[in-house]
């Protein structure tokens, strides 16, 4: 289904690129960024051809830009955004419903899959409502959180978590001193009085909760994933590290499903060399990102900490969310520069 789905994607991606051509009249790039697009595109498919790695997953490097420039250059009805989330959403919960867990929601997927594609709408969301200067929504956030929970993975409830706290803090900064004070006032005592009628249910609730035990028993360890990455780690060599390890055959990989848990060793293992590349750039767009915009900063930060637990990046359907960041960190630094200059 891979080849279809993409295929659908990249189409998608390409009818947005043409989209914005002809409300601006006119493609909004530069030469030098088109240069360096394509020479990044061909390394990579030369590499990967090289390494045996290449496959449909390859016109993800197409459909990412595409998809990015589509939403960077455009402005979006904020409701229509979020019809996904509340798509998702609703399948999540009825899938619990019937099935008293969120375990095949995806086939052949981790239940921990869950929590990224409710993380990515949001952080989408999030993005767009802060560009377009209009009021932040907190449910997205919401019910991330709330199905990160039932799902039970660690990374998802800890960065769902971050998102709500980012949505909280920019709105709770907005407010009046004298309604930030009712308010904290007018929380703490409804927080108060619900702990002291409920103590003995909370008390029992949290004996029993499945929900702490990962917490409780494996801190935020993984063996598994630290199985992969260690094994990745053992068969690096000078061809490997420019190419990237082929982990096909490897016994390790296949007993998990071909899945390496990890973004960022997916990235070396597609991108080879250009690992070197390619982390440098969304380190320094991170920075570029803190001293413009805290919100936008812990929504991309939130993206990359997911990609370190799980495959959520690099050449894959949200590769576009970390292109648009990027986009918007040296997009946004050209522009400071040339207001200075002026």
């Amino acid at each position: 289904m891979r080849l279809p789905l993409y295929g659908l994607v990249l189409g998608i991606s390409t009818l947005g690129v043409l989209y914005t051509k002809s409300i601006d009249q006119g493609f909004r790039f530069k030469l030098l960024p088109v240069i360096i697009y394509f020479f990044f595109l061909a390394t990579t498919i030369l590499i990967q051809t090289v390494n045996g790695t290449l496959s449909v997953f390859i016109l993800m490097l197409i459909a990412g830009p595409s998809l990015a420039y589509f939403v960077y250059n455009n402005k979006f009805s904020t409701r229509i955004i979020k019809i996904p989330i509340l798509i998702f959403g609703f399948y999540f919960m009825a899938f619990y419903v019937l099935k008293g867990t969120l375990e095949g929601a995806f086939l052949q997927m981790s239940v921990n899959y869950v929590s990224v594609v409710m993380i990515m709408n949001t952080v989408l969301i999030g993005y767009v409502e802060s560009n377009q200067k209009v009021k932040l929504s907190l449910w997205p956030s919401l019910i991330g959180l709330f199905l990160a929970l039932i799902a039970q993975g660690r990374a998802g409830i800890i960065i769902t978590f971050l998102l709500v706290i980012n949505v909280l803090f920019v709105r709770w900064r907005l407010l009046t001193t004298s309604t930030k004070i009712i308010s904290g006032f007018a929380l703490f005592a409804l927080l108060a009085l619900f702990i002291i009628s409920q103590l003995d249910t909370i008390i029992l609730i949290f004996e029993n909760f499945t929900l702490l035990e990962r917490f409780t028993e494996r801190g935020i360890d993984s063996p598994s994933r630290d199985i992969l990455k260690n094994e990745y780690l053992a068969h690096m060599n000078t061809k490997n590290l420019i190419l990237g390890y082929n982990y096909t055959d490897n016994p390790w990989f296949k007993h998990y499903g071909g899945n390496p848990h990890n973004s960022y060793i997916r990235l070396h293992h597609f991108f080879g060399a250009l690992f070197f590349v390619i982390i440098p750039l969304l380190i320094v767009a991170l920075f570029k990102i803190l001293k413009r915009s805290y919100f936008l900063f812990l929504l991309f930060f939130a993206v990359l900490l997911r990609a370190y637990t799980d495959t959520v990046l690099f050449l894959t359907l949200y590769d576009f969310i970390i292109i648009l960041f990027v986009m918007w960190a040296y997009g946004k630094a050209q522009a400071n520069k040339l207001t200075e200059s002026l």
